[in-house]
């Protein structure tokens, strides 16, 4: 087992990852992922924190230590069990986060024609 460290916010709720240099978050976006990312510690956790543009205070961000099975990912039992279960969000769920699906009607309006095939 790990010790790790989760970011949580209360809009935003746990850090799940980034990619193509966008932070992602469990009631936001969770991107189809079925765990967070983890810290080796809280000053790691806060150093990222301090490099992310994000348009609320740093200081309303949370760091939660928790056991995990790896030292990279916690599972949604292991973030229910350090008490996060109301931050879950989407994590886990598979579901389409509104404004992120398009459809083909959407996208030919905005993008121009569709191939369809």
């Amino acid at each position: 087992m790990f010790n790790s460290v989760v970011i949580t916010h209360p809009e935003y709720g746990i850090f799940v990852g980034e990619g193509l240099g966008l932070a992602f978050w469990s009631k936001l976006d969770a991107v189809g992922q079925n765990s967070a990312a983890v810290f080796e510690n809280e000053t790691q956790a806060r150093s990222f924190v301090a490099d992310i543009a994000v348009p609320v205070a740093k200081q309303s961000f949370s760091y939660v230590q928790l056991e995990t099975e790896d030292g990279y990912h916690a599972s949604i039992p292991e973030l229910q069990a350090a008490g996060l279960g109301d931050l879950l969000g989407h994590l886990g769920t598979g579901e389409n986060v509104v404004g992120m699906k398009v459809n083909a009607e959407d996208r030919e309006a905005n993008y121009g024609q569709v191939v369809r095939g």
